[in-house]
C-alpha cells in the first residue's frame, strides 16, 4: 500500500470515528434526572370561592411554604415520574355586611361576616419533562386536597353597647385536581432549583357541625420555587 494511500484510509477512519461517536452521545444523554429526590418550596398565590345563590364570592390571596418530593426515571431527553407535595399558608378574605337602624333615642348596627381561609393545598400528580442537559422543562397534574375554614360572625350594637349572636369558625377538607408547569435546573450534581406555577380547581361539599355547603367552587393559582435535593 502506498505511503498517500495509506495516509488517506487513516484520515477517512479518523473522521467517521468522530462522526459515528457524536450522534450516538448526542441521542443518549446522561440521565441525570433518574432517582429520588425530596426538597423546599415557597411562594404564594390567589384565587377565588364562591358559593352558589348567595352573594359570597371571596377573593383570596396570600403567601405559603411547604415540601415536596418524589421519583422519576430519564429515558433520553424524556422524563417521567410521580410527586407528592404540601403547601401551608394563608390565603384569606372576609366580607363584611353592616346594616344601622336609627330611631329617636335608638340607634343600632348589625354587623355580620363572613370569612375564607385556606392554609394547605396538598397534591398526588403525574410530572412529564424534556430534558436538555442540567436544564428541565415540566408538567404535572393530578389530584389535590384543600384543608379550608370558613368562619361566621354576627353582631347587634345598640347606643355603643355590642351583642354577639355567633362567632364560630368551621374546617373541612375539599377534594379536586391540579394541572401545572415549570422548569428545574441543576446546577450541582445533587441539588436543583426550580419554579413553577400550579393551578388547583375544588368543586365539593363543605361539611361541617355547622355548615353544608353543597358544590362549593374554590379555584387557586400557586407560582412557587423551590430548592430540591437529589438522592441518586
Amino acid at each position: 500500500m502506498s505511503k498517500s494511500v495509506f495516509l488517506n484510509v487513516l484520515v477517512a477512519a479518523s473522521i467517521w470515528s468522530v462522526i459515528g461517536s457524536s450522534p450516538a452521545s448526542a441521542q443518549a444523554p446522561a440521565p441525570i434526572w433518574t432517582g429520588f429526590y425530596v426538597g423546599a418550596h415557597g411562594g404564594g398565590g390567589w384565587g377565588s370561592a364562591s358559593i352558589d345563590g348567595t352573594p359570597l364570592d371571596f377573593d383570596t390571596n396570600g403567601a405559603v411554604g411547604g415540601l415536596h418530593g418524589g421519583y422519576q426515571h430519564q429515558f433520553g431527553n424524556l422524563v417521567l415520574g410521580i410527586e407528592a407535595d404540601a403547601s401551608f399558608g394563608k390565603l384569606d378574605d372576609e366580607q363584611v355586611f353592616v346594616e344601622r337602624f336609627s330611631f329617636p333615642g335608638f340607634n343600632a348596627t348589625a354587623t355580620t361576616k363572613f370569612g375564607s381561609e385556606i392554609n394547605t393545598l396538598a397534591s398526588l400528580k403525574a410530572r412529564i419533562g424534556y430534558a436538555a442537559g442540567p436544564l428541565l422543562v415540566f408538567a404535572s397534574g393530578g389530584v389535590a386536597w384543600n384543608r379550608m375554614e370558613l368562619s361566621f360572625f354576627d353582631s347587634l350594637t345598640v347606643n355603643g353597647q355590642t351583642f354577639v349572636s355567633d362567632d364560630y369558625k368551621e374546617k373541612d377538607t375539599l377534594v379536586g385536581w391540579t394541572v401545572g408547569g415549570g422548569a428545574e435546573y441543576r446546577f450541582m450534581k445533587f441539588a436543583s432549583a426550580r419554579i413553577e406555577v400550579q393551578h388547583y380547581r375544588f368543586e365539593d361539599d363543605f361539611e361541617s357541625d355547622r355548615i353544608n355547603i353543597p358544590d362549593f367552587d374554590v379555584e387557586t393559582t400557586l407560582v412557587r420555587g423551590g430548592l430540591t435535593f437529589h438522592l441518586n
